[in-house]
């Protein structure tokens, strides 16, 4: 059966794979994110600071708080810390501007 114009357009390939070079999704795996030279160290910074929930004391910063503060969800600051991946350059700038005034307020 003869393929629609539509789906030659498109890329569609009679029920075969569609080579990596034509996809238009993300690959399941690779990060999107460079992580930069100052990564390291704010990660370091930030594992210090926040510490988990139930050695947190009252008034200490949170994960949850530092994901509201940068608008990405919990999951992406837990992924952070774990090193499973790493934040974007606006959002790492975000972080080492917030730590900055934290050292500043002790």
């Amino acid at each position: 059966m003869p393929l629609s114009r539509f789906h030659r357009k498109i890329g569609h390939l009679g029920g075969k794979a569609v080579p990596p070079e034509r996809r238009t999704h993300w690959t399941k795996g690779k990060r999107r994110n460079d992580p930069g030279p100052e990564w390291p160290a704010l990660r370091r910074q930030l594992r210090a600071l926040l510490r988990p929930r139930a050695f947190a004391t009252p008034g200490q910063p949170s994960r949850r708080g530092l994901a509201r503060r940068l608008k990405v969800s919990d999951r992406s600051v837990r992924r952070w810390l774990a090193g499973e991946d790493w934040p974007a350059r606006p959002s790492a700038a975000q972080l080492a501007a917030w730590l900055r005034r934290l050292e500043r307020q002790r």
